[in-house]
């Protein structure tokens, strides 16, 4: 199905859904942005109240638990949305929020191509495809 055919002029309340759409488009990208200023000034240690360098202290073996559970919460979540089959169920459920929910999505590259190439000079990087 194609976004044209998801978003047809033909739905009943086709103007409110797009509105909506627009609406979450609008909130998913103005959250980003204030959650990224964010973790500026929480590296930066600048305007935010609590910053990279704040906090309490805990043992080594606590952080890496911690540190593993995380990133394994990621990586699940990440990965089962990125299979077909969730695209394609979710897509199903709600068509007209698709897009702004993936925001830019784009097919995997080919693992045969070059992603990201160091030159010689330091602190060049030439992006390829």
């Amino acid at each position: 199905m194609t976004e044209f055919q998801a978003i047809s002029p033909d739905l009943q309340g086709n103007r409110i859904l797009k509105f909506v759409a627009f609406l979450y488009g609008v909130v998913a990208y103005f959250t980003f942005f204030v959650t990224f200023l964010y973790a500026i000034g929480f590296v930066g240690g600048m305007v935010v109240p609590k910053t990279i360098d704040t906090g309490s202290q805990s043992s080594a073996m606590q952080a890496l638990v911690v540190n593993l559970l995380s990133m394994s919460l990621f990586a699940v979540q990440h990965s089962v949305m990125a299979r077909k089959q969730f695209k394609q169920w979710w897509t199903a459920i709600r068509p007209e929020i698709s897009r702004a929910q993936h925001l830019r999505a784009v097919r995997q590259p080919d693992t045969r191509s070059v992603v990201l190439e160091v030159a010689s000079d330091a602190g060049s990087c030439l992006a390829s495809r």
